[in-house]
C-alpha cells in the first residue's frame, strides 16, 4: 500500500513537471501567435479609425468609432484568443481594467515617464485562472497619437466634446499628451497542457 502511494505521488509530480515543461516550451510560439495576431487586430483597429476620419468629420468619426471599433476589440478571436481593450482613463464603461490589468497598466505608465516615450511597452507571461488552468497572456501598451488628440486632448473642439458627453457620459479619456499611454490591447488564452 505504502508502494502504491508512493508511486502516485511521483507519478502526479512527473505529470505536473512535464505539464509546465510544455507550456514554457510553448509560450514563444504562443507569444509570436499573439503578437502576430494584435498586430492584424491593430491594423483593422487603425483602418477602421482611418474610415472613420476620410471625411474630416470628427463627429461622425466619434460615432463610428463607438460602433465599429468595439466590435472589431470586443469579439473572441478565431484562435481561442480574447481581446480586450482597458485603460486606467477609459471612456467605455467596458474598458475598465481587472486588478491585474491594472498592474500591467500602471507599469506601462512608470516605464513610459522613465524617458522611454517611444519604446513599445508589452507584457507576457502565463498566470492560472480561477479554475487553476494555465492562461497565456500578452498585454501591448496603446500610446496617444497626434490623431487621437482630436478626441482625447485638452482642446477638444465644444461641439465634438458634447457628442462625447452624449456617448460616454461617464469619459474619462482626455486630457492626455502625445505619447502618452491611453490603455492597453490584453490578449488571453487558454492553454491545454
Amino acid at each position: 500500500m505504502k508502494y502504491i502511494q508512493i508511486f502516485i505521488v511521483i507519478s502526479l509530480l512527473i505529470t505536473n513537471i512535464s505539464n509546465s515543461e510544455t507550456t514554457e516550451t510553448n509560450k514563444p510560439l504562443i507569444f509570436n501567435e499573439a503578437k502576430i495576431l494584435l498586430k492584424e487586430t491593430a491594423k483593422q483597429y487603425k483602418n477602421t479609425l482611418i474610415e472613420g476620419l476620410q471625411h474630416n468629420d470628427l463627429k461622425k468619426a466619434l460615432k463610428y468609432c463607438n460602433k465599429e471599433v468595439e466590435k472589431l476589440i470586443s469579439k473572441d478571436n478565431e484562435k481561442d484568443y480574447t481581446i480586450k481593450r482597458v485603460s486606467l482613463r477609459p471612456r467605455n464603461k467596458n474598458n475598465y481594467p481587472t486588478l491585474y490589468e491594472k498592474e500591467i497598466l500602471e507599469k506601462f505608465n512608470k516605464l513610459s515617464l522613465e524617458d522611454n516615450k517611444y519604446l513599445a511597452l508589452e507584457h507576457t507571461e502565463i498566470i492560472k485562472d480561477e479554475n487553476n488552468n494555465n492562461k497565456f497572456v500578452y498585454a501591448k501598451a496603446i500610446r496617444i497619437k497626434e490623431v487621437c488628440l482630436n478626441c482625447h486632448g485638452s482642446n477638444i473642439n465644444n461641439d465634438l466634446k458634447k457628442e462625447i458627453q452624449k456617448l460616454y457620459p461617464d469619459d474619462r479619456a482626455i486630457n492626455y499628451k502625445l505619447n502618452d499611454i491611453r490603455g492597453a490591447f490584453v490578449m488571453y488564452r487558454n492553454i491545454k497542457d
